[in-house]
């Protein structure tokens, strides 16, 4: 279903999603399941100014899928990776 979304929410003709509606789209899919999606989404308005590809859409759900809170990882004092 997430992989589709991509293929049905890009402009015909394109490679790449409009960034406002991948943040909209994460924002709605991943608000109740992922404990970083606002800083997430934060980070890309204030970051990064292109489109999202594919390769950045179907990344971030495996990213997801493996660390739903990185929060808890987060020692500001420690080595990184903790």
């Amino acid at each position: 279903f997430y992989r589709f979304l991509f293929q049905c929410m890009k402009a015909d003709g394109t490679k790449y999603l409009d960034l406002d509606t991948a943040i909209e789209t994460w924002n709605s899919l991943f608000l109740s399941r992922c404990g970083y999606i606002r800083e997430w989404c934060d980070f890309l308005r204030s970051h990064w100014k292109k489109s999202v590809g594919s390769d950045m859409w179907d990344q971030f759900i495996v990213f997801v899928g493996q660390f739903p809170d990185w929060r808890l990882f987060d020692e500001r004092n420690s080595a990184f990776p903790t």
